[in-house]
């Protein structure tokens, strides 16, 4: 009886298809929806091919995959929708790009033929050095300076600051500080009101190099011989329009300042400063909100929030006595999040300061990244977390690598994550359960596997903090090592997340902290 109701409901089917065909019905192809090559770190030079398809008419689809070295692969069925993963290594230098054909079971139809060129994803594009064979040693800023998209860092090695063309990795323009052969050591921001990089100097100046030429447009407080400089470091700046906030070491008076200058293209003005006192500092970068509020962490354990005009403290609250209260960084409904290292990650209510809720780690966190739906934590351990912003609860965490992560995650568009670790490994995760998507190892491009050379000098204070990562504009990530500029590919329709409340180090390119609204 079973075997009879088989073969009356293929004669069914049988005489469906035939009446379909009939009536002018035709089969149509399948449809490949997408297809990406990406190296997955196998010898010698291995790729996963992610094809993703549909068949209109809902059949079965089946793949043949031409690699372009006289090799192809001839799948099974699988049923519409799919996502088929391929696994090739090549033998040759230089990868052709694959032809995928998609077939329906029925065969009825020409099958669709894509062209996918094999994306050189999880790889270094370039490296840079500077003439010393130096590295850099602030973190990555990103920006267009009219002609080119360049990422800019200072070089210790040279006592230069640069601009690097994203497009080749070649130098285009350099500055020294006023005396030459001090350090550009602070963390640089872009003023977009009146294309200045702002950063500060070992000499206790802050300096504007104008985008593009890298020529001095002013410096603060801009003493007139070397002798009087106060070499008292400014940390990273934060930026709303052509206001500047940037902390201060230990002034003349011994005492701890917040500072905020309006830029004025030609000069500047240092249109008020706050004083925390003898005892603590400003850590990090500061963050600003879209009232003109400014969030500020202490080595002394308190984030603070102030007015625009640094007049007057909104709240202050002790989150952990004793530590540094590191990375503010604004959420869309303008939650405020910081770190700390028994704590780990917390949340306060930015209108008081109330506290919400903590979520300590395993190791020291450092940087944060607060992506559409999750915090993103690197720690000292080599541990990632996906935490929730509601209530501090875990999506996921991933012992990732045998290194530690002292930088900030970058979150990109459509899904991806991007960590580096202290031995300037990248790492691409995916966002919704930190998969390991690809590793780059970037010193391994280097001659000899870079591992020789002189190490990045240790520095102090308010500078004291690796070099954050950055992305270029077409989704290439930009890795500040300890011995080179690393331009690692990404994916040219996953730049920085642009749904994402604080995707990265001071959150856009520009390095500014500054968000304007809630999303």
């Amino acid at each position: 009886m079973k075997s009879r109701s088989v073969v009356l409901a293929a004669v069914v089917a049988a005489l469906l298809f035939s009446v379909g065909a009939g009536c002018g019905r035709r089969m149509q192809p399948p449809v490949i929806d997408s297809a990406v090559a990406i190296p997955d770190g196998s010898s010698p030079r291995g790729v996963t091919l992610v094809v993703r398809a549909h068949d209109p008419d809902s059949d079965s689809i089946r793949l043949r995959v031409e690699w372009g070295d006289n090799t192809e692969t001839l799948t099974a069925f699988y049923c519409s929708p799919c996502s088929i993963e391929l696994g090739h290594s090549y033998s040759a230098s230089n990868v052709c790009p694959a032809v995928v054909y998609a077939f329906d079971m029925n065969n009825v139809s020409e099958p669709v033929i894509t062209t996918v060129p094999i994306e050189p994803c999880g790889k270094v594009l370039w490296y840079w050095q500077d003439p010393e064979q130096g590295a850099m040693m602030t973190s990555a800023l990103v920006a267009n300076d009219g002609e080119d998209e360049v990422v800019m860092s200072y070089s210790w090695d040279d006592f230069r600051f640069y601009a690097v063309r994203v497009s080749s990795g070649q130098s285009k323009a350099s500055a020294h500080t006023k005396f030459t052969e001090y350090d550009f050591d602070g963390h640089p921001a872009l003023c977009a009101a009146t294309g200045h990089v702002i950063v500060g100097s070992n000499e206790g100046e802050l300096y504007a190099l104008t985008l593009g030429s890298l020529a001095r447009a002013w410096r603060w407080p801009d003493v007139s011989t070397e002798t009087l400089e106060p070499f008292v470091r400014f940390g990273a700046p934060a930026i709303k329009g052509s206001d500047i906030y940037v902390g201060r070491d230990q002034d003349y008076d011994s005492l701890y300042r917040l500072y905020k200058f309006t830029d004025l293209g030609g000069s500047v003005t240092k249109a008020a400063d706050y004083v925390l006192g003898t005892c603590q500092a400003v850590v990090d970068a500061p963050a600003i909100d879209a009232d003109g509020s400014v969030y500020f962490g202490t080595d002394s354990g308190y984030l603070i929030k102030i007015d625009a005009n640094l007049s007057s403290p909104v709240w202050r609250v002790a989150v952990e006595r004793g530590s540094e209260v590191r990375n503010p960084a604004l959420g869309g409904d303008g939650t405020i999040y910081c770190l700390t290292d028994s704590l780990g990650l917390s949340a306060f209510y930015a209108a008081n300061g109330f506290p919400l809720w903590s979520r300590p780690f395993y190791g020291k966190p450092t940087r944060l990244a607060v992506g559409s739906s999750a915090i993103l934590v690197g720690t000292s351990a080599g541990m990632v977390y996906s935490v929730r912003p509601q209530d501090g609860n875990l999506n996921w965490m991933r012992q990732i690598g045998r290194g530690g992560f002292e930088t900030a995650p970058i979150v990109a568009a459509n899904g991806y994550l991007y960590i580096q670790d202290d031995n300037d490994v990248l790492y691409c995760l995916k966002q919704d359960n930190g998969a390991v998507w690809w590793v780059c190892d970037c010193n391994s491009y280097l001659p000899g596997s870079g591992r020789g050379g002189s190490p990045r000098p240790r520095k102090t204070g308010l500078t004291d903090y690796d070099p954050n990562p950055s992305i270029t504009s077409d989704g290439n990530i930009l890795v500040v090592g300890r011995n080179a500029l690393f331009c690692v590919a990404g994916y040219a329709h996953c730049p920085l997340d642009p749904d994402a409340p604080w995707p990265k180090w001071q959150r856009d390119l520009y390095n500014t902290g500054y968000i304007s609204g809630g999303r």
